[in-house]
């Protein structure tokens, strides 16, 4: 139990999940964690430096990365990962189209 991708392992398996999911579910619980902790960052600095816009697309992307490395050491699944970049695109456009009208 060294490395990062066993620690998800470790988590569901103390938690008391079956072996088939304890690395899925573990993986889920810190990946949620981790993401509450830098949204919740992020949100409470661009709150107070930016208007609303800026503030949410710096956040959204901080968040998109931050999942980027969250799929890169295994705890999150790439579903996840993908649905994020299409919803943050779908709010970038419609503020550049609100912008444009």
């Amino acid at each position: 139990m060294g490395s990062l991708t066993d620690m998800a392992y470790g988590l569901g398996n103390a938690l008391g999940f079956p072996d088939s999911t304890a690395a899925y579910t573990g993986g889920m619980i810190l990946s949620a964690a981790i993401l509450i902790m830098v949204v919740m960052a992020m949100s409470s600095l661009m709150g107070r430096s930016r208007n609303g816009e800026a503030g949410m697309i710096a956040t959204a992307g901080v968040t998109v990365t931050t999942m980027g490395m969250l799929f890169v050491i295994g705890w999150m699944p790439f579903v996840f990962l993908i649905v994020s970049v299409i919803f943050v695109g779908v709010m970038v456009a419609t503020k550049v189209r609100d912008g444009l009208t």
